[in-house]
């Protein structure tokens, strides 16, 4: 299932990319952890080599992770979120899904800093998200 979101089909992309935040739903807190663990190590690992396609994989896990959880901010999505901002332009296609997609998914769906369970994220992440997924325009 990993291997079809880096699919050159955008519906089977997007498709595979649904399906894993639906699995994501049913993980406990602990897989979620290891989950977060073993997609870092998997993106920090291949970067330095260059191996775009699992560095893709390990970001396209973490956006999944991430929108699995709607209308809640976990413990974890804050340090998820600045580790995507800072490794999604080693992958152009996990970039394009970053800024086109996860953000403006979050964003729909944390549209303030707070959530349910009363957690914030950092202003950092928060405004550089926001600016990505709902930017403001000065013009208007």
């Amino acid at each position: 299932m990993l291997n079809s979101v880096l699919d050159e089909n955008p519906v089977v992309k997007n498709l595979a990319f649904d399906v894993i935040t639906d699995i994501f739903k049913l993980y406990t807190e602990n897989e979620i952890r290891g989950t977060v663990e073993q997609s870092k190590k998997l993106v920090q690992e291949n970067k330095p080599k260059k191996n775009i396609n699992n560095v893709s994989k390990g970001l396209y896990v973490l956006m999944s992770l991430v929108l699995s959880r709607p209308y809640e901010i976990e413990e974890w999505t804050d340090s998820i979120i600045e580790f995507l901002l800072e490794m999604r332009k080693h992958s152009k296609s996990a970039d394009e899904k970053f800024t086109k997609d996860f953000a403006v998914k979050f964003w729909d769906s944390h549209s303030g800093r707070a959530n349910v369970n009363e957690r914030e994220l950092s202003y950092k992440v928060y405004s550089d998200l926001r600016e990505i997924g709902n930017p403001s325009t000065y013009f208007a």
